[in-house]
């Protein structure tokens, strides 16, 4: 369960979070498993939601999409007070930092 305050209301807004990943019809077709990975994170009231591409040429890549997304996810919930103040461009740092 998450919670959000509603733009320009300051009203609590609750919500729930669903995620599924599912492989497309050439995956089935070629028995290939979904690569594809989606993980939520909440910590201190900061929800945030992470969607990885698995690079479907690529061994394993799965795993390289679990990985990202609960790190991103964590990351970005455990230190949303921090990185709102950040420009745009220090953010899309981070992002790439927590990629590699």
């Amino acid at each position: 369960m998450g919670r959000a305050i509603k733009p320009g209301s300051g009203q609590l807004i609750r919500f729930k979070i669903a995620q599924h990943v599912i492989a497309g019809r050439l995956h089935i077709h070629k028995n290939i498993g979904c690569q594809d990975r989606v993980n939520s994170y909440n910590r201190n009231g900061n929800s945030s939601i992470a969607l990885s591409d698995g690079a479907g040429s690529y061994q394993n890549s799965e795993l390289g999409a679990e990985k990202i997304t609960k790190n991103i996810t964590k990351n970005f919930s455990t230190n949303f007070s921090k990185i709102i103040k950040r420009s745009n461009l220090e953010i899309k740092k981070r992002v790439i930092a927590e990629i590699n």
